[in-house]
């Protein structure tokens, strides 16, 4: 009688074969969701990303026009830095309050050969059409003047031939950076472009 069922082997393999078919498909299954679930969440990572860099780009500011240098009642060195900035992409507005404090809103920085030096005092006037507040929103300009006093009461002035970058960096957003070269001789008035 055992060796009848010895030789009859069709049903267990059947079997076998049904639960190995099950198991792949569990298993796949399995696979299939944690490969899906990280695709969504990378690409929900991804979209963040986007966003974020896309806010950080619209939140900066572009250089519109003439970058002005204007002598320091000497026509030795230069006093002040004068440009116009407006919204990148008429993005979200800039808060361009000054305050009597370090704690500026908007940092301006200064560096040439021999020095670096950090938050110069500075003061913005709105040019054309704004909405009288200190925000510089979409279609509005402001005009940006550096007081380079503290660089020039100091051992190297900014003067003829000198190259120099002011870093304009915004609490929220890209810095916005100049670099020109004063010219051979110092003006009342100098377009630096």
């Amino acid at each position: 009688m055992f060796r009848r069922f010895e030789q009859d082997r069709k049903g267990i393999t059947g079997l076998e074969t049904a639960i190995i078919l099950i198991a792949f498909v569990v298993v796949a299954s399995v696979f299939s969701f944690t490969v899906l679930s990280a695709g969504i969440f990378s690409a929900q990572q991804g979209k963040q990303a986007i966003h974020s860099g896309l806010q950080t780009a619209e939140s900066s500011m572009q250089l519109v026009g003439s970058v002005i240098g204007e002598e320091a009642g000497t026509t030795t060195y230069v006093g002040q830095i004068t440009f116009i900035v407006s919204n990148t992409l008429d993005g979200q507005t800039l808060n361009l309050a000054t305050t009597t404090s370090s704690d500026n809103v908007l940092t301006v920085n200064y560096l040439d050969q021999n020095q670096s030096v950090s938050d110069l005092p500075w003061n913005v006037q709105f040019l054309g059409k704004n909405n009288g507040d200190t925000m510089l929103d979409p279609g509005e300009k402001a005009q940006i003047t550096v007081d380079l006093s503290s660089i020039n009461s100091g051992t190297y002035p900014l003067g003829a031939g000198d190259q120099f970058t002011l870093q304009v960096d915004p609490k929220v957003g890209s810095p916005l950076i100049i670099q020109r070269r004063i010219p051979d001789k110092v003006d009342l008035v100098m377009n630096l472009n």
